[in-house]
């Protein structure tokens, strides 16, 4: 009887672990989901908000990776050697691309025309996030979970002051 008893108690708590419909419902809302079936390989979605921006990519093999950067004053903070302290502002930042579509063998970079020699050269990384100067760390993936075809994004750096209380 108690062995009855605690599985019927223990099935609904592990029930509950998982997100819920609303939940998602509310990260859909909030702009922190990106749908994967509608990222076809080889292309990307840049999501955020005043303050973060969020690079979703999918790789021409199909992998997907998230990388935030830091943005303010309609510039991103992009990192000069660290990404712990991004020093670095760049009007133009992201993958080469053509619309949402990644260039075979492109880079993540700043395009911005006025940078100098050494940025042009240091600030670069591939697809991945691997940084392709000599002394410039690589791109940290940020956190996301992944629910059927939902990325749901669950990284640090998305601002509270975004999420409405009623919506926390």
């Amino acid at each position: 009887m108690s062995l009855f008893a605690l599985g019927a108690l223990t099935i609904p708590f592990f029930g509950s672990l998982g997100p819920t419909t609303q939940s998602v419902e509310n990260a859909e809302q909030l702009g922190i989901t990106v749908d994967l079936d509608e990222l076809a390989p080889g292309t990307f979605v840049e999501k955020g908000s005043e303050y973060n921006r969020y690079f979703v990519l999918r790789d021409f093999d199909g992998s997907v990776r998230l990388f935030a950067v830091r943005h303010r004053q309609d510039r991103y903070y992009i990192a000069e050697f660290y990404w712990s302290r991004p020093a670095m502002p760049c009007e133009q930042f992201g993958p080469d691309a053509i619309g949402n579509r990644l260039v075979e063998g492109g880079m993540i970079r700043c395009h911005d025309p006025n940078m100098t020699d050494w940025s042009r050269r240091e600030s670069v990384w591939d697809y991945s996030g691997k940084n392709m100067g000599e002394q410039t760390e690589d791109m940290p993936e940020a956190k996301y979970e992944i629910n059927g075809s939902l990325l749901v994004i669950k990284d640090t750096f998305w601002p509270l002051a975004d999420i409405a209380s009623d919506e926390a």
